[in-house]
């Protein structure tokens, strides 16, 4: 598979808009903007995303892209963008559990996580940083 045109989707580990320290310190060093020089790269991460949240992102999406990288969150996390869906976090766990399994599914996708609790999800890739 030639990869062109990269999606990425995701919480504050993939947003390079993040910009919590000095700007002049992390400015066009994040992981996205190292990989926006080689390929054509579309980021529509966001801080605090829940993967409902993450969800979303990918469905927002008309465009066709070669590649996702998706990075999911903890699994605790509520979501944030859509405020309507109202949820505690012991109803989010397990929506975020299914969710994940969902987008692991999805074709041209490579899926990783700096969260423990997804090991037993085959697709996701567990990146303890």
């Amino acid at each position: 598979m030639t990869v062109k045109t990269l999606l990425i989707c995701g919480d504050s580990y993939s947003d390079n808009r993040n910009r919590s320290c000095n700007r002049r310190s992390l400015e066009q060093w994040s992981w996205v903007d190292l990989i926006s020089r080689d390929y054509e790269t579309k980021c529509i991460a966001g801080v605090g995303a829940s993967n409902y949240d993450i969800w979303r992102q990918i469905e927002s999406q008309s465009t066709e892209y070669d590649l996702r990288i998706v990075n999911l969150t903890i699994l605790t996390r509520v979501n944030t963008y859509y405020p309507r869906l109202k949820m505690s976090d012991a109803t989010q766990y397990p929506l975020n559990i299914q969710i994940a399994h969902r987008i692991s599914k999805l074709p041209n996708t490579l899926c990783w996580t700096p969260f423990p609790g997804y090991e037993s999800i085959s697709g996701v890739h567990f990146i303890p940083l």
